[in-house]
């Protein structure tokens, strides 16, 4: 699948209340997004580029605060309009999913400080760590 594939007809007027944001140019990002394609079954979730205008206007237009986050390097969940990022949002997307990978949720008991630091550390290494991404 193409990086822009990603976008796969969904929009932020569609009837899917949970979306996606993410930095199509990441291949850590992209393999992670692959993962959640293959694993949401029931198509809970769309997916939106970081990169696209229409991600961009939304969220400029709307949630000043994102601004400052820089949320063109993070993952971004929307969920009934609320808004989860970092390791918050990678918990709530596992969610999603069905057994064994919806227990990944219950990690939240770790907390959003220790949370986000560990999606740091793996933020702040994605080139690195991009080796061991399949290219498609």
């Amino acid at each position: 699948m193409k990086k822009d594939d990603h976008n796969n007809n969904h929009s932020l007027n569609s009837q899917n209340s949970q979306v996606v944001f993410f930095d199509a140019q990441c291949p850590l990002c992209c393999n992670f997004i692959q993962f959640c394609i293959k694993h949401d079954r029931d198509q809970k979730l769309a997916y939106l580029s970081l990169h696209s205008d229409e991600a961009k206007e939304f969220l400029s237009a709307r949630f000043s605060e994102l601004k400052r986050e820089q949320p063109l390097s993070t993952v971004i969940l929307l969920e009934n309009a609320c808004f989860y990022v970092k390791s918050s949002a990678v918990l709530k997307i596992f969610k999603c999913f069905n057994f064994p990978w919806n227990l990944l949720y219950q990690l939240r008991f770790l907390g959003i400080f220790l949370g986000d630091l560990f999606y740091d550390l793996v933020a702040k290494n994605r080139k690195t760590l991009s080796i061991f991404c399949r290219q498609e």
